[in-house]
């Protein structure tokens, strides 16, 4: 596999131990933990925002539309029902509409007692993993009752 360098090494090709078929296409954003792919879209934790992203051709990605900053670093996204479920650090938990691409807006929040890291989705439930406060199971607004949800072990 070669590394073709960017961010002024243009043309620099490199050649990465291990690699056998994998081959960087495009690149897009800064400090970056998290993210989510639907259809053409890539919902990218991008330092204070969530970024989406037209990925529908892999080697240009183009930003669509962004977040307003949140209080903390994305650490994870989740895309369900129309909604990207982020988890910010600091935050705690943000729910995202996502219906129009160019305008994601945040809808909801639960600030949770530590330091949101990880976010599930299942049926009606929203499981944060949320550092020193362990394991926040949260019911979605208006989602139907479903207080087993699946394993989210699996």
């Amino acid at each position: 596999m070669e590394r073709r360098g960017t961010s002024g090494c243009a043309g620099r090709t490199e050649r990465l131990a291990h690699a056998e078929s994998v081959e960087l296409v495009g690149h897009i954003g800064g400090v970056s933990y998290a993210v989510a792919v639907q259809g053409g879209y890539a919902y990218l934790g991008e330092g204070l925002r969530l970024t989406v992203l037209d990925v529908s051709n892999p080697s240009s990605p183009v930003v669509v539309g962004r977040t307003a900053p949140m209080p903390g670093v994305v650490q994870d996204v989740r895309i369900h029902d129309g909604h990207a479920y982020v988890t910010d650090s600091r935050g705690g938990l943000r729910a995202v509409r996502i219906d129009d691409p160019a305008r994601p807006t945040e809808v909801d929040h639960y600030e949770t007692p530590g330091t949101a890291k990880g976010v599930y989705v299942s049926g009606g439930l929203v499981c944060v993993a949320d550092g020193s406060a362990g394991l926040l199971i949260l019911r979605r607004a208006g989602a139907a009752d479903d207080s087993r949800g699946e394993d989210v072990t699996s």
